[in-house]
């Protein structure tokens, strides 16, 4: 039952950001479109695109290293990242959660682990994604980068913040049992596959610090705001089930709290860019493993255990 109200309360949510999205971009500043429909904007997805498949792949790196530190037989770093990178475009499916749902086939049928191996894979992932990114917010906090939303009317501010804090009370279980069930040793594995992820959330600030640059070079925002307060937006939108990849969610919350030190339309817009390229990069890494290594489902089976 916490299960399906948490799935209607995550897209009524998702669905609550879009909307405040689209009225928000009912304002932009024409000066803003037509920078986007200029040459050099199709040049800035392009390059931000690319930017962010090495940063997906730091990702895919990471759970390989976790994987490497539970599973011996997982010794081939190519596969597992072309594993990781296959699944990755099946997060914008609903519920959000059908790339773990994929890699669970895979790595069930033609890995050779059981049922509750391929859950602690998904564990382990989810494990690196969210110790890293409190970690990165936890500097954060201590340095004073971390960007605070003080712009904001209040009954919004504390409407969304509850809305937060209810999602998250119905899903702490599950993270924290998730949580539990990775159960890691500690080695050089681990501590390798965690500044893998570490270095995701670095290379995708840096994709969104580079399209707010290209919007306005007279901000005085620093790269350091950027990459403190990102993983805040991420990770809310991250445990949002329900919604694809917490589409609408992280853009939401990245246009309550940024707005405090940048104009609201670069700020939108860049949240929208910032979204294109993340689904360009993992479509064409999906492409990729797909036509080009001509990999599929059924011809991974040499990942199985020997």
């Amino acid at each position: 039952m916490n299960k399906k109200i948490f799935k209607i309360l995550g897209v009524l949510l998702s669905v609550a950001c879009l909307y405040f999205i689209f009225k928000k971009l009912q304002s932009l500043d024409e000066n803003i479109i037509q920078i986007l429909l200029s040459p050099d904007s199709t040049l800035l997805i392009a390059s931000i695109s690319a930017l962010y498949i090495i940063a997906l792949m730091f990702s895919a790196f990471g759970w390989s290293s976790l994987l490497k530190n539970e599973f011996e037989s997982f010794k081939d770093s190519a596969k597992v990242t072309q594993i990781y990178i296959y699944t990755m475009i099946g997060k914008y499916l609903p519920s959000g959660m059908m790339h773990f749902a994929a890699r669970q086939v895979i790595l069930t049928k033609f890995a050779g682990l059981t049922h509750k191996q391929a859950l602690k894979t998904i564990a382990l992932d989810l494990n690196g994604y969210i110790t890293t990114s409190l970690l990165i917010i936890a500097i954060g906090l201590c340095s004073g980068f971390i960007v605070y939303p003080t712009k904001l009317p209040f009954k919004e501010y504390m409407l969304f913040l509850g809305f937060a804090l209810l999602l998250f009370i119905i899903i702490k279980e599950k993270i924290i049992q998730k949580i539990k069930m990775a159960n890691c040793r500690f080695s050089k594995h681990y501590f390798r596959g965690m500044l893998f992820y570490i270095l995701y959330f670095i290379i995708a600030s840096l994709c969104f610090y580079f399209i707010l640059k290209f919007f306005s070079t007279n901000t005085e925002v620093s790269f350091f705001n950027i990459l403190f307060t990102y993983p805040i937006c991420w990770l809310l939108g991250f445990i949002v089930f329900g919604a694809p990849a917490g589409i609408g969610v992280r853009e939401a919350i990245m246009i309550y709290v940024f707005t405090t030190i940048l104009p609201e339309d670069i700020i939108i817009t860049s949240a929208l860019i910032l979204r294109a390229t993340n689904i360009f990069g993992e479509v064409i890494g999906f492409l990729f493993i797909r036509l080009v290594t001509h990999k599929s489902l059924e011809n991974l089976e040499e990942t199985k255990k020997d």
